[in-house]
């Protein structure tokens, strides 16, 4: 009898791993299958910009597609002289599905034209195309992250703060710029 005990314990810590990933696996592609409906149908969806006054210094903004009056997705972009972030939330039935994050680094700050450069021996401009980007793609479901991945669409491997707090960080952006949308609809 405690053979058999022991022999389920060995087998559930063994198995469970894999059933953890295959259960992952299957959010993921459904994950993605939503993703991509959301994005083919982006021109389809209303949609409202609204400028977001905060933590940037050439200005942010944040725009929300309906389709009807249910909130699909959210693409909030901040600026500076130095580089843009982009994050894309992607919401289903209400909920949180996916985070799509982009860093650019600019290769020059957005003012540095030919005399800029000339007059600083520099022989390089702003061009956007040498822009370095940097993704993040975080998969969630029921608030709580599922897979991470990085700009190689390899697993982030990081230690349980971290990972909380990214968690953390990204639910309450989440929620704060769907009540900044949601009041400036109320507002119009």
């Amino acid at each position: 009898m405690r053979r058999i005990a022991l022999l389920h314990l060995i087998l559930a810590i063994f198995f469970s791993p894999l059933i953890w990933a295959q259960h992952t696996a299957s959010f993921v592609k459904e994950a993605k299958i939503n993703y991509q409906k959301i994005t083919e149908n982006l021109a389809n969806y209303s949609n409202k910009t609204v400028p977001l006054l905060e933590n940037s210094a050439e200005g942010a903004t944040i725009t929300g597609y309906y389709q009807h009056s249910h909130l699909k997705m959210m693409s909030a972009s901040w600026f500076s002289e130095t580089g843009k972030k982009s994050t894309e939330f992607y919401i289903e039935q209400g909920k949180l599905f996916f985070v799509l994050e982009k860093t650019y680094t600019y290769n020059r700050p957005i003012y540095w034209d030919a005399t800029k450069a000339k007059n600083n021996g520099d022989d390089e401009v702003f061009d956007l195309k040498k822009s370095k980007i940097t993704e993040n793609r975080v998969y969630f479901k029921d608030s709580k992250i599922v897979l991470w991945l990085n700009e190689n669409q390899h697993k982030v491997e990081v230690s349980k703060q971290v990972f909380a707090a990214k968690e953390k960080e990204l639910t309450t952006q989440n929620s704060r710029l769907q009540k900044r949308l949601k009041k400036q609809k109320n507002a119009d």
